[in-house]
């Protein structure tokens, strides 16, 4: 960005087929620390600027072969030029002559003989000029991409006020539902009906805290503030515990299988991983897994790796999803087709592949409609 004018950064092209002129004109700017460039004819001073873009042209206007408003106009018809003030050098004062000069994109135009004060008089407001539109056009992008930053984070929090007041409501009916009946009826209520709706207002209070939980996460990961810790662990042990506590917490129903496909023993050294950014990513694979399949079928959480990463397949025998929704699966908020009566925010899996972008690795999903769908998971080794 550029922050203030400085003379003895700027470049200056002096175009004249008089080497006097060029002299004269050469000594006057190198006195004040401008940078130069020299051509004695229009041919020249385009090769010239087309090779290395100076920030100020002073042209003759009156040149043989191409005279100066041709080189001019050439100039001002190119996006990447056209704002290259251009101050004509002219001898003459016919009226006509100046007027195709501005006609042609002519900032300004000095008389010959030169007189030093004007000339630079000029040449450093147009300079000024040009690094303050500059400024103003920087100023004017920022403006832009800060509204539409604004506009976007707006329609952000609207979109996540309307899931989060729609989520929340179900749970939330269930919690003060149970409760008004145990506040008024709880003295002839049995026990295990006691228990029974206990159970169902522990549920739901964790399906508000779960879904609050990843508002919260989405919210740091585009602040930056999540970060990855890495730590040596033995995977094979590290799935079987993870499994069994999935069984017990929400896969009860269901039937979760193991699959070590390959032997990790000489790798105990190479798996370092985010022990708990690796459980987050399985456990909402596997949570989806139940909540899209039919009780008592099979899922499977199968291990291996290859010579860069270490690979997670999460597979199941449910509903499956549409072909062409599979590429918008990953995006916030997005909800297949033939599952909008299941209960869900759509932010799981788009946090899931925050993640895994995070640690450098990336996820896979193959899917087929009332057969099945597998996610795969690679995260690099060593990472």
């Amino acid at each position: 960005m550029v922050n203030c004018f400085h003379n003895q950064k700027s470049t200056i092209l002096v175009v004249d087929d008089q080497s006097k002129n060029i002299s004269i004109l050469g000594k006057i700017l190198q006195e004040q620390g401008y940078n130069l460039a020299f051509a004695l004819s229009g041919k020249e001073a385009l090769a010239l600027v087309e090779n290395n873009t100076p920030d100020l042209i002073l042209l003759d206007l009156l040149m043989p072969e191409m005279d100066g408003l041709k080189v001019c106009e050439i100039l001002k018809s190119n996006p990447k030029f056209k704002e290259i003030p251009v101050i004509f050098l002219t001898a003459s004062h016919e009226e006509q002559h100046l007027i195709s000069a501005f006609e042609t994109g002519a900032a300004d135009y000095v008389t010959k003989p030169f007189q030093k004060t004007e000339l630079l008089a000029r040449v450093k407001h147009h300079l000024k000029l040009k690094y303050q539109t500059i400024q103003l056009k920087i100023r004017e992008t920022e403006l832009i991409e800060a509204l539409a930053y604004e506009k976007e984070i707006s329609e952000f929090k609207n979109r996540i006020i309307s899931v989060a007041s729609h989520e929340f409501r179900s749970p939330m009916t269930v919690i003060l539902g149970f409760t008004q009946l145990l506040l008024k009826h709880y003295p002839v209520f049995s026990q295990d009906k006691i228990f029974k709706y206990l159970s169902s207002i522990e549920t739901s209070a964790k399906k508000i805290t779960n879904m609050i939980d990843d508002l919260l996460t989405l919210s740091h990961i585009d602040a930056g503030q999540i970060n990855i810790n890495p730590a040596r662990i033995n995977i094979t042990e590290f799935c079987q515990k993870f499994v069994s506590e999935i069984k017990d917490s929400i896969a009860h129903d269901h039937d979760v299988e193991l699959q070590i496909l390959r032997d990790f023993q000489h790798l105990t050294k190479a798996i370092i991983l985010d022990k708990k950014l690796l459980e987050y990513t399985l456990y909402n694979l596997i949570s989806n897994a139940v909540k899209f399949s039919d009780k008592n079928t099979l899922i499977i959480l199968g291990i291996s790796y290859n010579n860069n990463y270490l690979i997670f397949k999460v597979s199941d025998q449910g509903m499956g999803v549409p072909l062409e929704e599979q590429k918008h699966l990953f995006d916030l908020f997005y909800r297949a087709s033939n599952a909008k009566d299941i209960q869900g925010t759509g932010l799981g899996l788009n946090i899931i592949q925050r993640y895994i972008d995070l640690q450098g690795g990336k996820i896979e999903v193959e899917s087929e409609e009332n057969i099945g769908t597998t996610f795969t998971v690679f995260l690099p080794l060593n990472h």
